[in-house]
């Protein structure tokens, strides 16, 4: 089974509500990130520093200094959720479709699959953290057996699972 199944049958398996991906967009939003557009942070400070030497410029060093504050406020507020949304955006839209950006974003923190029990609270429940989770295991044993029970499957989780050898980088088979 190619990971390119696997991640297929993560990505139905989300949609179904049958797993969750949990993201963290500021883990995420990292200089190594194939999802991360450093210039969306950087605009929003420009331009809000541009404003509050605009302001200082008009208004004397109180009136700047304040608007210092109001940027930054604006910034942690209104700029840091917008830079978030575009990430989880771009996550679902590209990160979690192609193969390639997938292994780049699980060598990175910040992604967290887990089953619906994992979600209530459940001890025990299966959770799978980047990067130091293996998400394909968790595929073949919280998701593929599901998709294996669908009809006309019988066997074919099985056999793919035993010819797969699964192992961590270094070299442990699991």
């Amino acid at each position: 089974m190619e990971d390119t199944d696997l991640l297929e049958m993560l990505r139905s398996a989300e949609a179904d509500g049958r797993v969750t991906i949990g993201l963290d967009p500021r883990k995420l939003d990292d200089v190594d990130s194939p999802i991360s557009i450093q210039a969306e942070s950087t605009r929003w400070i420009y331009g809000l520093m541009a404003a509050a030497l605009f302001v200082w410029w008009l208004g004397g060093a109180s009136a700047g200094i304040g608007a210092i504050a109001a940027g930054a406020l604006i910034y942690a507020t209104i700029g840091r959720r917008q830079v978030e949304r575009n990430i989880r955006r771009r996550f679902y839209g590209h990160g979690i479709r192609d193969i390639g950006t997938w292994r780049k974003l699980w060598r990175l923190e910040g992604i967290t699959l887990a089953c619906p029990a994992a979600r209530a609270g459940t001890k025990g429940a299966p959770v799978c953290s980047s990067p130091d989770g293996n998400w394909q295991r968790f595929v073949l044993d919280h998701i593929a057996p599901a998709c294996a029970a669908g009809p006309g499957s019988a066997g074919g989780f099985a056999e793919a699972r035993a010819a797969t050898a699964w192992r961590r980088p270094d070299g442990v088979e699991e």
